[in-house]
């Protein structure tokens, strides 16, 4: 059935890539994000890498300082180059010499990006709110773009296909159906830097964190292990849950009693192959693998907020094993905190918020607030501009040294009790301030946590909480619960991040 089907999608993409790479004994092969009109980064040794004949020599000659690269295929006919890159410029040509040559043209050297996540990150520039202006203004030949083809695997794929992903210069028509929140980010940056910029976006709507793990990391922890017995019982119940499915809706057709039958979980994932454990690692982001990179953006949870108590994890196993697979240890990486939305357990959400937020405690690893750009009724806000400027702003502050630019959202740094009220400090607190009249989204409690709607307002840079009614408060929350309801800001006009304490002495 369902999984008889990836096995066959799986077998066809194994197939077509083997074909191509045999087809490529006989002349250079290359991967597609090995291209013309690629930005490569600067100031790096970039690896280069393809196919050939088991034993052949490889050149590669530089555009941007005419050097000779050499190496030799090995016995499986692969080889890769490290080549060194200058500082920003370009257009070059970059020729590849084996059997033949191939010759890349226009290749810019500058700062390059990858996004990924589910549909937020995946959000086409042209469903934006502000598409009819934008499109008239997305004509940046010093922004390229890379958008791998969507596929799943079992098995980690290379992309040396039939070229049906390429880099693309920015235009109205090849932007249109690229992701804006990544947009939106590469113009700040390029703009700000006034370098070339290539954004490479690998993301796929409605999936959870785990189907961009790779297998590997996956096998490494108990934990990581769920997402994998998930899915093999919803194997396992797929048959008797369709059967048992199918008779409750012919019945209720017959009889309209009692409310409409639910589609059992295990049919709903099974109709969806790109749901499962590490498929999208291995379908889209292994083909991309090991391009180098300036950092890595991440927007994703709304999938994974049924199973907030595995995310912390499940993200900090992300974040290494893509580093580990672009051979970049400490390559930095910009989470974007899940915005608000009405989900039927607030209390999952915050603690899948609270796992992304924890991020930040990781290596050259930050994390920014986006609370106040969410909609309770819509878990897609189309005006994704102010998103990529906050990818934006922490990236230029913290990767790029631009400390004059707003990047930290105030967090919760401390807490301390006198008498019935408590006094919160925050990092990043510098300017904070209430927005818009009294807090509405401060709660707290006492010993029997009973939670109560509290009083709060600024005192010398902390914010003072209580309530008449507690005179020992134990416990105290903000934007815990489903609202869009954000009035702590710092001076940068930035969020504070929602936070739940318990109070101890």
């Amino acid at each position: 059935m369902q999984t008889s089907r990836i096995k066959k999608i799986s077998l066809f993409i194994s197939l077509l890539n083997f074909s191509v790479v045999l087809s490529g004994y006989a002349q250079v092969v290359l991967p597609d994000i090995i291209s013309s009109h690629m930005v490569l980064k600067q100031k790096s040794a970039v690896p280069l890498w393809g196919m050939e004949q088991p034993g052949r020599k490889i050149s590669i000659l530089t555009g941007w300082d005419k050097k000779n690269y050499q190496t030799v295929a090995d016995a499986g006919g692969n080889w890769k180059v490290m080549v060194n890159t200058p500082a920003a410029g370009g257009p070059y040509d970059l020729t590849i010499i084996g059997k033949d040559s191939v010759k890349l043209t226009d290749v810019l050297l500058g700062e390059v990006w990858i996004s990924s996540g589910q549909s937020n990150m995946a959000f086409r520039l042209r469903q934006d709110s502000q598409w009819n202006t934008t499109q008239l203004q997305v004509d940046h030949p010093q922004i390229r773009l890379f958008k791998p083809k969507r596929a799943i695997s079992r098995k980690e794929m290379h992309s040396y296909s039939a070229k049906e992903s390429k880099w693309e210069i920015s235009t109205a028509e090849s932007l249109g159906e690229f992701s804006a929140m990544t947009y939106y980010f590469a113009v700040e940056l390029q703009k700000k830097l006034k370098v070339p910029v290539g954004i490479i976006n690998v993301s796929w709507g409605g999936v959870s964190i785990e189907s961009w793990l790779p297998g590997s990391t996956l096998s490494e922890d108990p934990v990581l292990q769920n997402s994998v017995a998930r899915w093999k019982q919803w194997t396992a119940a797929y048959e008797a849950d369709s059967i048992k499915y199918t008779k409750a809706v012919q019945e209720y057709a017959k009889t309209k009693k009692g409310s409409k039958p639910k589609v059992p979980q295990s049919m709903y994932m099974m109709r969806r192959p790109h749901r499962q454990h590490g498929v999208l690692y291995n379908g889209m982001t292994a083909t991309v693998t090991p391009f180098a990179l300036s950092g890595m953006l991440w927007y994703q949870g709304t999938s994974s907020v049924a199973w907030a108590e595995e995310y912390e994890l499940q993200l900090t196993a992300l974040i290494t094993s893509w580093r580990g697979a672009f051979d970049q240890p400490n390559l930095p990486v910009i989470v974007g905190q899940l915005t608000a939305f009405t989900y039927e357990d607030e209390a999952k959400a915050y603690q899948l918020r609270d796992a992304q937020l924890r991020q930040s405690l990781l290596n050259n690893v930050y994390v920014v607030c986006n609370m106040d750009l969410g909609n309770l009724d819509d878990v897609h806000p189309t005006n994704k501009q102010p998103y990529g400027l906050r990818f934006a702003g922490m990236a230029l502050n913290q990767v790029y040294g631009k400390k004059n630019i707003a990047a930290f959202c105030p967090a919760f740094k401390y807490i301390k009790a006198r008498g019935n009220r408590f006094f919160i400090g925050f990092d990043h607190a510098k300017g904070l301030h209430i927005k818009d009249g009294p807090m509405e989204e401060v709660y707290i409690a006492g010993a029997d946590g009973k939670f109560v709607q509290a009083e709060a307002k600024i005192v010398k840079s902390e914010l003072e909480v209580f309530h008449p009614s507690i005179s020992q408060p134990k416990h105290v929350r903000y934007l815990y619960r489903n609202t869009i309801q954000v009035q702590l800001y710092n001076g940068d006009n930035l969020p504070a991040f929602p936070f739940s304490v318990n109070y101890k002495k």
